[in-house]
């Protein structure tokens, strides 16, 4: 058993975090993508109750957004697709679940998203069948997928450590199949931002994370 100490700049992280009121569920979640997969700019922020009842403008304030920019206010949607073909069930090219981080300011386009994913998955399919346009339809799923995939309540959802073995349990995925992590789509706006830094949800409705965009890919 290996008991050397820590070095001393994530004692002092954990110290610092431990005096933090969030839980302890949202701490090992935070010192897990901070120092495990070495999120460098990942920060969490502290949000009152009534947040959501703020402007975005007021919003900016609270998690102190450089130049107050609404825009980099973002959030984790889980999108099912409601004409899914089961006989390309075993193609991790196509996917039942995925998930899409959108600025507050913007709206989603789901026939956009349909043709995005597939391009994808005609050009990346590993059985060989390029998918038609008519059997991708994306849509926000329930808030019952939502919980049991990305293991947070509504307001509070976070783009990490999801539960990936969901679509495979709903589509009785053969034994030895690997289905591959739900992809991720990121607003190609968020690309474009000011200093490349957003705000999304950290797993819990009071708490959020802020991360640069760099290091959100790294993870995903």
């Amino acid at each position: 058993e290996d008991t050397s100490p820590l070095p001393k700049s994530l004692v002092k992280l954990e110290e610092r975090l431990r005096k933090f009121p969030v839980t302890a569920k949202q701490l090992e979640l935070f010192i897990k993508l901070k120092v495990g997969y070495n999120l460098t700019s990942l920060k969490t922020i502290k949000t009152p109750e009534d947040y959501y009842d703020q402007t975005y403008l007021k919003r900016c304030e609270i998690l102190q957004v450089p130049k107050l920019n609404t825009f980099a206010l973002c959030k984790t949607i889980v999108m099912k697709n409601k004409k899914f073909k089961e006989s390309l069930a075993t193609d991790p090219s196509y996917p039942l679940f995925i998930g899409v981080i959108v600025q507050y300011e913007t709206k989603l386009s789901s026939s956009k998203l349909s043709d995005l994913m597939k391009k994808y998955q005609n050009e990346n399919t590993k059985t060989g069948t390029k998918a038609a346009k008519k059997v991708f339809h994306y849509r926000v799923c329930s808030e019952e997928e939502s919980r049991e995939i990305t293991k947070c309540d509504f307001n509070g959802v976070t783009p990490f450590e999801w539960n990936n073995e969901v679509p495979k349990k709903i589509l009785n995925t053969p034994e030895g199949v690997d289905l591959g992590k739900i992809p991720m789509v990121l607003s190609d706006k968020i690309l474009e931002l000011e200093g490349g830094y957003f705000y999304l949800g950290a797993g819990e409705m009071v708490t959020k994370f802020g991360i640069s965009v760099d290091d959100f890919m790294k993870y995903h």
